[in-house]
């Protein structure tokens, strides 16, 4: 289940994020002109259902790099390419789920941004 895709079309040197219908275990993951889902392993025991989340990615334009983080720690990180990023779907499929509470920043959250908006929000979602 696609979370996000940068891409326009195909699975093109796209960085994504999915979600596993089996164990709800993030996979980032991305593609090559050769390989279309080159990823990283899931990590952790996956999501659990009806569980809030923080979730956090940093873009960097500059460096044209993804970092992924899960509850304030950085987990993973993807260099991507130049088309347009979309939330919630793909190129030949959508999100199924809720999302709340999404923000969108125009620059690249710090470390230190990223722990502190995780902090403000925590409570409120517990």
């Amino acid at each position: 289940m696609t979370i996000f895709h940068k891409g326009a079309s195909g699975p093109i040197r796209t960085p994504a994020l999915w979600l596993s219908p089996n164990d709800s275990k993030p996979y980032p993951v991305f593609s090559t002109n050769i390989v279309e889902s080159y990823g990283i392993e899931g990590f952790g025991n996956g999501f659990v259902l009806n569980k809030w989340y923080h979730i956090c990615y940093a873009l960097s334009k500059t460096h044209k790099r993804m970092d992924f983080y899960v509850e304030q720690v950085q987990k993973e990180y993807i260099v991507f390419n130049d088309d347009p990023l979309r939330i919630g779907h793909a190129f030949d499929s959508e999100f199924k789920g809720k999302m709340s509470d999404f923000r969108y920043h125009n620059w690249r959250l710090s470390t230190d941004e990223i722990v502190k908006d995780f902090v403000a929000t925590y409570e409120t979602y517990q």
